[in-house]
């Protein structure tokens, strides 16, 4: 299913990468909700990966995301999806004792109160660590930053930085650039 040209190109970081014969992909994925054929996971995962990494042409990128919005996506592309950007997440160091709790924040509230901010809080007084990480691009609602910055809580600009706030307080924030370069990159598209 996927191919590779025999083309080799050198990339903008300076590597020589080989291109995926994207239109072979569109073709399978992109015959509709009930012709396609789903990717496997192995596929899911290298096509993942060159999206995360900039590395699709934008039309391509674009047809290639309308015909998994389409069709939906399978588990087995999901799991490779998933794969693909572990590879491509930077990891923030946790103190011992509970689980840290993952808190995305992507699009704030725009009808109802913005709780993150205070769950947060709960969660951290209770000595479980909290890692809260997303982006704000909608100004028509509540900005979970903006309401963390009025609790003195700052978003971090290095890994290191928070994780000792996440030992220390039990609570930090990270923007996604900061953990998923790839993944703000697509969101942003």
């Amino acid at each position: 299913l996927l191919s590779f040209r025999e083309v080799w190109q050198t990339s903008p970081s300076g590597r020589i990468i080989r291109l995926m014969n994207f239109n072979s992909i569109i073709k399978e994925i992109g015959r509709g909700a009930k012709a396609s054929r789903s990717l496997p996971r192995e596929h899911a995962q290298e096509l993942f990966g060159e999206i995360l990494g900039g590395t699709v042409p934008d039309m391509e990128l674009g047809a290639i995301l309308m015909a998994l919005r389409i069709k939906g996506e399978s588990p087995e592309e999901i799991a490779g999806f998933k794969a693909a950007l572990d590879e491509r997440t930077r990891q923030v160091s946790v103190p011992e004792g509970p689980r840290c709790a993952i808190l995305p924040t992507y699009s704030g509230a725009r009808k109802q109160a913005n709780l993150m901010p205070l769950l947060a809080l709960i969660l951290a007084q209770r000595g479980i660590p909290v890692l809260i990480h997303g982006r704000h691009d909608d100004d028509s609602r509540s900005n979970t930053f903006k309401l963390l910055e009025l609790l003195g809580i700052l978003p971090q600009t290095s890994l290191p930085e928070a994780a000792a706030e996440l030992a220390s307080r039990r609570l930090t924030c990270l923007r996604l650039d900061m953990l998923a370069r790839g993944l703000d990159w697509l969101l942003t598209q």
